[in-house]
């Protein structure tokens, strides 16, 4: 597989390449929250729908990067996040996860659920907002409207330096 950027596909020779060496996309960015959701119940998926039609034109597999992240929020959202109480940020959550999920139900074969939710040196969970607000089992909970969306896709959760911190595999496990 391969993480691709939409406008990159537009060039023949890098599309060409693509559509020869790989058999699974990634979409490297265009599928994180910071491009679909464009307001609390409004959201954007062309950038998303470019990367599944080159896909399905080379009977190619997607993978879904990903639905909730500490990083690469929308604007919107990192402007308002710390005013919504915990009930209000578990359903916009929920709702955006279960619309983006079934959005591309059928389409995507996989989703990075949650990424980087354990602190990167693997001492439990990672300070961020949905931590602080939801929880701890906001990444169960996370899973759980992925699944809910779409019973048939494979669900993960994404991190790294896994294999080298002993303690951050620990800590997932």
């Amino acid at each position: 597989g391969v993480a691709v950027i939409p406008h990159r596909l537009a060039n023949p020779e890098y599309a060409e390449v693509v559509a020869r060496e790989f058999s699974s996309l990634t979409a490297e960015n265009m599928m994180k929250p910071q491009y679909i959701w464009t307001g609390e119940r409004t959201y954007d998926f062309s950038r998303g729908d470019s990367i599944i039609t080159f896909a399905q034109a080379h009977s190619m597999q997607v993978h879904g990067h990903t639905l909730a992240w500490h990083n690469m929020q929308p604007a919107w959202l990192k402007q308002s996040i710390e005013s919504y109480d915990s009930a209000t940020l578990e359903n916009l959550l929920r709702e955006y996860i279960q619309t983006v999920v079934k959005h591309y139900r059928g389409k995507v074969v996989s989703w990075d659920v949650v990424n980087e939710a354990i602190d990167p040196e693997g001492n439990g969970m990672r300070k961020s907002v949905y931590q602080q607000k939801l929880g701890d089992d906001y990444v169960v909970r996370c899973h759980q409207y992925a699944r809910e969306a779409d019973p048939k896709v494979l669900l993960f959760y994404n991190d790294y330096d896994v294999a080298a911190k002993p303690e951050k595999l620990k800590t997932i496990l």
